[in-house]
């Protein structure tokens, strides 16, 4: 398995979180994080054909992919499991029929910005998309809550430098995770 993620914090810290949580299950998986100069943003063919002779089977993205339906039909070409974990807004066409979005064909898509999805909050980091992923498999196989407020605390870096949500006030895991980070430095130290 390979993580592609982003080259910002947002998607350095999805990538992280999707490393150490697929690694605690057990996963054969590792990463790949695009120059912003040679690759660009997001997936792109070279990187799944990369990917394909280095023996990858399966691609999760993080902090990119909802946008890169031709990139995914590509894997899928090539017989690749692709999973896309994003944030951003599902691209979309307006017709006289109304808006139709364009989700790219992925084995599985998690966006809280999807049409049909009920998670109440749109406006979560690609970190969080991350670790609610990760939070699910860790139920689903049994891993102690513990792991889970260490994860938090990661995500609470990635807010640190980079805000989200007009509302002006912090989400949950940002100050969870400020918490967590600061009681570690109160123990490390």
């Amino acid at each position: 398995m390979r993580i592609i993620g982003d080259y910002d914090i947002d998607g350095v810290t999805a990538t992280y979180i999707l490393l150490k949580g697929f690694k605690r299950l057990g996963a054969n998986v590792d990463t790949y994080i695009p120059d912003r100069i040679a690759d660009g943003y997001g997936i792109h063919n070279h990187l799944i054909e990369k990917a394909k002779e280095d023996g990858v089977d399966t691609i999760v993205t993080c902090d990119n992919g909802i946008s890169a339906a031709d990139q995914i039909a590509f894997a899928k070409k090539m017989g690749m499991t692709v999973v896309v974990t994003d944030h951003h807004e599902v691209p979309f066409e307006d017709t006289e029929e109304g808006r139709k979005y364009k989700l790219p064909l992925a084995d599985a898509i998690i966006n809280p910005k999807q049409s049909d999805c009920t998670y109440p909050n749109k406006n979560i980091c690609g970190a969080v998309v991350a670790m609610k992923l990760v939070f699910a498999l860790y139920e689903k196989y049994g891993i102690p809550e513990s792991e889970k407020r260490r994860l938090s605390g990661t995500c609470g870096y990635r807010y640190s430098w980079r805000y989200y949500g007009p509302s002006g006030r912090k989400p949950y895991s940002c100050k969870r995770g400020t918490f967590t980070s600061a009681s570690y430095k109160k123990i490390r130290d």
